[in-house]
């Protein structure tokens, strides 16, 4: 609800005339309920409603994942289950809340794109609905992209030897650079029967998102699905938080976005229990 200092019309106020019938009648006791009355109307009006911390997108729909729609159910139920261990307020959003109404993403602090499919993303976030994204983050909001909603954000996407940009639908451009496999899916799982692989990343603590997180090891496995690393133009201004370990390319990355902050992510640390490092990223992100 919004405030209104300047709204009293449920505020009832006597007359003079009726005050000076009570204070007769009713002596000290009713001169103290007037002076109570008008501490009550002077008291600041309540604060407005607060705001949901997260908004957690959802595509979901009939038919099957992959095939219909793009949000993976299962990284969506271990996101909700991981904000809800942190006691974070969360909500989900939809493809129609964001191309539809007039702000959608005013009653939220973050908006959380978890993984997936990409491609759906883009087909079913219009470019008003991405402008709307892009708006929120520059006026102060924050984006936390996981996999495909890391995919989602970039500039243009490198997938082994095709190259996607804004005419393929990747116009959401959050990151300046490109999002990329980095590496050979075949020598890390078998993305496409949708096998889940642990591989290393190793985490920079040398950065204010994440000092003091721990000092070692650094190197900590994670479940990866194929999600992007990053390699950003020229200009780009970029916290590396985490590289592969193998391919040492960065995994995970902060950056600010107008008055707004956005953390994007190639592996999923919301599955296997990794609260601890989640915290301070979140944390930054709500500041």
């Amino acid at each position: 609800m919004e405030r209104n200092d300047s709204d009293t019309s449920a505020l009832e106020i006597p007359s003079k005339k009726r005050y000076a019938s009570v204070v007769i009648k009713r002596g000290k006791t009713a001169s103290i309920l007037v002076a109570g009355f008008f501490i009550l109307l002077l008291s600041p009006p309540a604060p407005a409603q607060d705001k949901i911390d997260f908004a957690v997108y959802s595509d979901k729909s009939g038919g099957a994942y992959f095939k219909d729609y793009g949000v993976w159910p299962e990284g969506v139920a271990y996101l909700e289950q991981m904000l809800s261990r942190l006691k974070y307020s969360h909500n989900t959003i939809s493809p129609k809340d964001l191309n539809g109404g007039a702000d959608p993403l005013s009653g939220y602090r973050v908006l959380l794109i978890p993984g997936g499919y990409a491609p759906w993303y883009n087909k079913f976030i219009n470019a008003t609905g991405k402008g709307r994204i892009r708006n929120f983050i520059k006026s102060g909001g924050a984006y936390l992209g996981i996999c495909a909603g890391a995919y989602f954000a970039a500039d243009r996407v490198q997938w082994i030897n095709a190259v996607y940009d804004d005419e393929s639908g990747y116009s959401l451009d959050l990151f300046d650079g490109a999002a990329t496999i980095g590496g050979d899916l075949n020598k890390i799982a078998d993305y496409y029967a949708g096998h889940w692989a642990n591989i290393p990343f190793v985490l920079n603590t040398d950065n204010a998102l994440l000092q003091g997180y721990k000092s070692a090891p650094l190197t900590q496995n994670f479940v990866y699905m194929a999600g992007p690393y990053f390699e950003p133009d020229g200009k780009a201004k970029i916290t590396v938080l985490a590289t592969g370990a193998d391919n040492h390319l960065p995994a995970m990355v902060a950056f600010g976005y107008g008055s707004g902050r956005v953390i994007l992510m190639a592996p999923h640390p919301e599955i296997g229990g990794h609260d601890d490092l989640m915290r301070p990223l979140l944390k930054w992100l709500l500041k």
